[in-house]
């Protein structure tokens, strides 16, 4: 007998809970006054967009975040794992 597939269409919701450490910014040109502050608080405001493209498989060419050319982040797993 031969290898045999059965059909499901089963959806379920997965929550999952991240840790994400910033750890630097770059800039070519180098900061001026307040640029990190805003870099810090639009990293903030984007990083779970970010996040949930990655998981979702919406990959495509774009800036992250305007304020800085260069960020270096963590992200880190609180499910258990």
């Amino acid at each position: 007998m031969g290898q045999r597939t059965e059909k499901v269409n089963e959806e379920m919701i997965v929550n999952l809970s991240f840790k994400v450490t910033l750890n630097s910014f770059s800039n070519h040109e180098g900061f001026n006054t307040n640029q990190i502050k805003n870099a810090v608080e639009e990293f903030k405001e984007k990083i779970k967009k970010q996040l949930e493209y990655t998981l979702n498989g919406e990959y495509e060419q774009q800036s992250f975040i305007e304020s800085v050319d260069f960020v270096s982040y963590e992200v880190d797993s609180l499910n258990g794992l």
